[in-house]
């Protein structure tokens, strides 16, 4: 498993902010049987392939005003990659 991340954290042109941008890699070389939405005899015949799972995102956090206190809006992205399945997600949240 391998984990690489980098963070600028209140970078001088965006103050009050926080953002991050990272790589997750692990690999099963177990002869196991996916889980996934193909059917089985596709996901056996991968069996020997072992499972790699390749996760490359980021996430964004910023402090905005809001009337007489703070907001805190948080945008998270990532993209995921295993195998033939790829797959994007983007979530915001406020806070």
């Amino acid at each position: 498993m391998t984990y690489v991340a980098a963070t600028a954290t209140e970078p001088a042109r965006w103050p009050r902010s926080d953002m991050r941008l990272f790589h997750l890699y692990c690999e099963d070389g177990r002869e196991l049987v996916a889980t996934d939405n193909r059917a089985l005899a596709a996901r056996q015949a991968d069996r020997r392939r072992g499972i790699r799972l390749h996760t490359i995102g980021g996430d964004v956090a910023k402090i905005v005003g809001a009337g007489p206190g703070a907001a805190g809006d948080v945008i998270d992205a990532q993209f995921r990659a295993s195998g033939e399945l790829d797959y994007a997600f983007v979530e915001t949240t406020v806070r």
